[in-house]
C-alpha cells in the first residue's frame, strides 16, 4: 500500500471513530431526557435546580462548539478527537456517581463538550478534497443514535438505575479513546489547515461562547421568571453587550476566532437563518407533539399514554438516517439549491399538515417529512460549507452555525412550553404549529437566494 492509499485508509478511520463517537454522544442526548425524572428523586434536588442540569449541557455547548472548532481548525485534528473523548469520559463518569447537584451539572457541562464533535466529524469527513464532498455519515450516525436511544433508553429505564445509562456511554467511549490512542501512536498526523503562526483567539473564543451561554440561559429562564425578571432580562443584557465587545475586537484581530465579516457573507448568513428556522421548527414540533397526545379526549387531545408519544417518533428517526444518504445524489440532480429549497418545503409541509389535524396518521406523516427535510437540510448545509469556505474555517464557521440551531432549539421549545401551559391544549399545539410552520416559510428566501456569489468565498 502506497503513502497515498495509507493517508486515505487512515481518514476513513478516523473519520468512522468520529462517526461512532458522535453516535455516542447523541445516544446520550436521547436517553437523558426521560431519566430526569429518577435522577431528581435520586439526588433529592428540585425541578428547577434539574432543569439546570439540563441546560448545563446545553451552555456547555454553546461555549466548546465555537472555541473547540477553532481548535480544530489551528491543531491536529486527530488529537483534538482524543481529547473530546477524554472529556466525554469524565463527564459521563462524574454523571453516573454524582451524589449532588453540583456534581449532576457538572457531569452534564463535560458531556456537553462532546458537540464540537459534529462540526469535526465534518471538517475529517470532508477533509480529501474535490467537489464532492459529503458529511451524510455523520448526521446517519446522529439519526440512527436518536432512535437506538428511544428504545434503549427506555428498556434499560424499565430494568435498571439512571446511572446504568451513563455506565453504557461510559463503556463505549472507552472503548473510542483506547483505539484513539492507539491510532494516534500509528496514523500520520493530521497537519492543521491554518496558515503557519496562527494563534488561538482564546479570549475572544470565551467571550463569544459566554454571550451564547448568557442567551441560552436568559432563554430557559423566560418562560418562568418572564423578561422583566432580573434572572431573564439581566443575563439578557450581559450577553448582548458581551457580543457586541466580542464583534467590535474580533474586527481588529488577526485571527479571530470567528471572522465577523464571513458571518455577514450572504453564504454563510443564509445558512445560519436556514439552521436557527429548522432548530426552532424542530424543538417546537417536539415538545408540542407529546403534550397533545398525552391530553384528555375531552379537552381535544387523543388521550394516549406517554410511551405512545415516543413511540409516534420511530418512524421520522428512522427516516432521519435514511434521508442524508439521499442528499449527494439529489444535490446532482437538482443542484445546491434545489435540496435546500426541498428541504425547507417538506418541513413547511409536514408542519403545515398539523396545522389541519393532529390525528396519529398526521402525526406520522408531518413527523416524517419533517425528518426527510430535515436530514436533507443538515447534510447539505455542512456539505456546502467545507466547499465554499476556507478549509481552515470550516470548523468554527460550522459550530456556530450549529449554535445558532441550539438557539433556535431553546426558542422554539420555550415557546411551545409556554403555549401549551397558557392557552387550552388544542388552541396551545395549533398556535405553536402555525408559528413553527411561520419560521420555516420565513427562510425560504434564504434557500432561494443560495448559491449567490458562494464562489467567492474560496
Amino acid at each position: 500500500m502506497d503513502t497515498t492509499d495509507q493517508s486515505f485508509a487512515w481518514n476513513r478511520f478516523w473519520t468512522g471513530l468520529c462517526i461512532a463517537a458522535i453516535f455516542a454522544d447523541f445516544l446520550m442526548d436521547t436517553m437523558i431526557a426521560p431519566a430526569l425524572p429518577a435522577m431528581g428523586e435520586t439526588l433529592n434536588i428540585t425541578q428547577s435546580q434539574l432543569g439546570f442540569v439540563f441546560t448545563c449541557g446545553l451552555l456547555s455547548s454553546a461555549i466548546a462548539l465555537p472555541l473547540g472548532g477553532r481548535i480544530a481548525d489551528l491543531y491536529d485534528r486527530h488529537v483534538v478527537l482524543t481529547a473530546i473523548l477524554a472529556l466525554s469520559l469524565a463527564g459521563s463518569a462524574c454523571a453516573a456517581l454524582a451524589f449532588s447537584f453540583a456534581m449532576a451539572a457538572l457531569g452534564q457541562a463535560l458531556l456537553g463538550t462532546a458537540s464540537v464533535l459534529l462540526p469535526l466529524g465534518v471538517a475529517i469527513a470532508t477533509s480529501r478534497g474535490g467537489g464532492e464532498k459529503s458529511s451524510a455519515m455523520v448526521f446517519v450516525s446522529s439519526g440512527v443514535s436518536a432512535l437506538a436511544g428511544l428504545l434503549i433508553g427506555g428498556y434499560i429505564l424499565e430494568r435498571y438505575p439512571y446511572q446504568a445509562l451513563f455506565w453504557m456511554v461510559f463503556a463505549l467511549n472507552g472503548v473510542l479513546f483506547l483505539l484513539a490512542l492507539i491510532a494516534l501512536a500509528l496514523s500520520p498526523a493530521s497537519p492543521p489547515t491554518a496558515a503557519k503562526g496562527t494563534r488561538l483567539d482564546l479570549t475572544g473564543g470565551l467571550v463569544l461562547g459566554a454571550s451564547l451561554a448568557l442567551f441560552l440561559y436568559a432563554s430557559s429562564q423566560l418562560g418562568r421568571e418572564g423578561i422583566e425578571s432580573p434572572h431573564t432580562a439581566l443575563p439578557l443584557a450581559l450577553s448582548v453587550v458581551l457580543g457586541l465587545v466580542w464583534w467590535r475586537f474580533s474586527l481588529k484581530t488577526a485571527s479571530p476566532l470567528i471572522d465577523p465579516r464571513q458571518l455577514l457573507d450572504p453564504v454563510v448568513a443564509r445558512f445560519a437563518l436556514i439552521q436557527l428556522a429548522t432548530g426552532f421548527n424542530a424543538t417546537a414540533v417536539l415538545v408540542a407533539i407529546p403534550m397533545i397526545v398525552t391530553s384528555s379526549l375531552a379537552d381535544g387531545g387523543l388521550g394516549l399514554s406517554e410511551a405512545v408519544s415516543s413511540y409516534l417518533f420511530i418512524p421520522s428517526s428512522i427516516v432521519l438516517f435514511i434521508a442524508p444518504v439521499a442528499a449527494l445524489p439529489l444535490r446532482r440532480a437538482i443542484g445546491e439549491r434545489g435540496v435546500v429549497l426541498t428541504g425547507s418545503t417538506l418541513i413547511a409541509a409536514g408542519t403545515g399538515l398539523l396545522v389541519v389535524t393532529h390525528t396519529v396518521p398526521a402525526i406520522l406523516a408531518g413527523t416524517v417529512l419533517g425528518s426527510v427535510g430535515l436530514g436533507l437540510l443538515l447534510t447539505q448545509t455542512f456539505d456546502l460549507l467545507a466547499i465554499w469556505i476556507e478549509a481552515d474555517r470550516v470548523a468554527s464557521v460550522s459550530g456556530f452555525v450549529l449554535v445558532l440551531k441550539i438557539i433556535g432549539a431553546a426558542l422554539g421549545g420555550q415557546l411551545a412550553g409556554n403555549l401549551m401551559e397558557l392557552l387550552p391544549p388544542v388552541t396551545g399545539f395549533r398556535t405553536t404549529i402555525i408559528i413553527a410552520t411561520l419560521v420555516i416559510v420565513a427562510s425560504l428566501p434564504a434557500a432561494i437566494g443560495l448559491g449567490r456569489g458562494a464562489r467567492a468565498l474560496r
